[in-house]
């Protein structure tokens, strides 16, 4: 069932999609239910089901199996395991052309909602093909709709991914799944045509040898349609630069307030933003940040704008695998970014923003850690702490980190940062951003930075309150 968005849903047996993409209609309520169905053809023997949405906004029940009937399997009516298209695997790194997508047919190569191919180039299929100037790119795409890819990875690793896309008019959200595991979500920018192409870029993790890559369009913006896309090019990962900043001439430094807020996905939007305002921070660290009901990392900027009649500037970092790549970490500032830079890992995406303050610059990164699985809350811990020493000089760690006081995960960054909170009061005790008796919320700060300050806010906005300090940067 569905309450307001619908959404789609496949069914994978042993890896492969036996299903195809299944619509599941606006049914009224998250507790009205109705039924979507499809044909499969299975082979004898124990195997493993796994039940993947592909756009949000979907509750599930029950999944039932029943025979058609007969003694006699179901003979197949087409291939159900794509195959490379032209015979060989797209050799990563390197680069995939948008329209060399796998053979196999629909809901086995690629998921198309309209028959025919709209743009008639390159190939048969429902998949929509248009020439352009430098080759072919795939076209008319719809929110739900997918393509398939067979890759060969020489070596595992991350890679920097680069998606080259267009859109007339703001464009939507995609994402990229290999191995079980899900890359994103990436906005398709308004290019200002629909042969105006440029890149969108995200880190992904990937496993060595042959597998399969699936492009998935997950929503669609305001031109009606996700984008085009012409290629997918992977390429090694650059070190993370490291900042040398040099302050200008007379640049001493100031005052930095800094809030850090679980928003349980935007639940009240305009009161969020009037408390981020009326807070007076000028960079919010937020968690639980998603593009589910609206592009947060568009509204949230424009509601302050308006209330406190400056700029506001957002970088948002998606999550993946277990987690919707809808939902994330997202730093909102009201000072301009000198640098940002996102990252994935484990499944959980972290922010970063670069600042000047008073011509002193400071690194802010925002983390949410796993609650229920504590090896991968461990596993993401360290990388986020990883991560965040490939950036010199001043640094301010903040977000939902799922952990009480004293616990091992808290020990384990307070051995490279100081808890903001322990150094204003001097205790541990207080400062419960949960049911009034819980700190999950920390600032965390290396030297060059010195805080003064520090208070949580009760609301009624969120099931976290916020954590606001404020700092001197020296």
């Amino acid at each position: 069932m569905s309450s307001t968005r619908g959404g789609t849903i496949y069914v994978l047996f042993n890896g492969t999609n036996k299903t195809g993409t299944l619509r599941v209609p606006v049914t009224g309520g998250y507790q009205s239910w109705t039924t979507v169905s499809a044909p499969v053809n299975l082979d004898g023997g124990t195997q493993v089901m796994r039940v993947v949405f592909e756009s949000g906004g979907v509750n599930l029940n029950s999944i039932s199996v029943a025979s058609s009937g007969g003694g006699a399997p179901v003979a197949p009516t087409g291939p159900t395991v794509s195959s490379p298209f032209g015979g060989s695997a797209a050799s990563v790194p390197g680069t995939i052309e948008a329209e060399r997508f796998d053979s196999g047919g629909p809901g086995v190569a690629y998921n198309d909602h309209t028959s025919g191919n709209a743009g008639g180039g390159y190939r048969a299929t429902d998949v929509d093909i248009e020439a352009g100037a430098s080759g072919y790119a795939v076209g008319w795409t719809d929110a739900g709709e997918w393509l398939q890819y067979t890759i060969n990875v020489s070596a595992a690793g991350n890679y920097v991914m680069a998606a080259r896309v267009a859109s007339a008019g703001r464009g939507g959200t995609f994402h990229v799944e290999t191995n079980g595991r899900q890359w994103g979500s990436l906005s398709i920018p308004d290019t200002g045509w629909w042969n105006n192409y440029q890149d969108v870029t995200a880190t992904v993790y990937l496993e060595a040898g042959v597998q399969t890559l699936r492009v998935a369009f997950d929503s669609n913006g305001s031109s009606g349609a996700a984008g085009n896309i012409d290629f997918v090019r992977f390429s090694t990962e650059a070190a993370a630069p490291t900042p040398t900043p040099t302050p200008p001439s007379g640049g001493g430094g100031g005052r930095l307030r800094v809030m850090t807020w679980n928003i349980n996905f935007g639940s009240d939007p305009w009161g969020q933003a009037q408390q981020i305002a009326d807070s007076g921070a000028d960079v919010a660290m937020l968690q639980e940040a998603s593009l589910w009901d609206e592009d947060m990392r568009v509204t949230y900027p424009q509601r302050l704008q308006q209330i406190t009649g400056q700029k506001w500037y957002s970088v948002f970092a998606s999550h993946s695998g277990r987690y919707s790549p809808m939902e994330g970490t997202m730093i909102l500032s009201r000072l301009p970014l000198l640098d940002q830079s996102t990252r994935n890992a484990y499944d959980r995406g972290f922010s970063r923003i670069l600042v000047s303050v008073g011509g002193v610059q400071v690194n802010l990164l925002d983390a949410h850690l796993d609650w229920s699985d504590t090896n991968m809350r461990t596993l993401q811990e360290q990388d986020f702490m990883w991560w965040a020493s490939q950036f010199g000089g001043r640094r301010i760690l903040g977000g939902d980190f799922n952990s009480w006081w004293g616990e091992y995960w808290i020990h384990l960054i307070t051995s490279d940062y100081s808890d903001t909170w322990v150094d204003v009061t001097g205790s541990q005790e207080n400062g419960y951003t949960l049911n009034g008796s819980v700190r999950f919320d920390y600032l965390f700060h290396n030297g060059g930075v010195s805080p003064t300050d520090a208070w949580v806010t009760p609301t009624s906005r969120s099931d976290h309150a916020p954590l606001i300090a404020d700092y001197t940067i020296r």
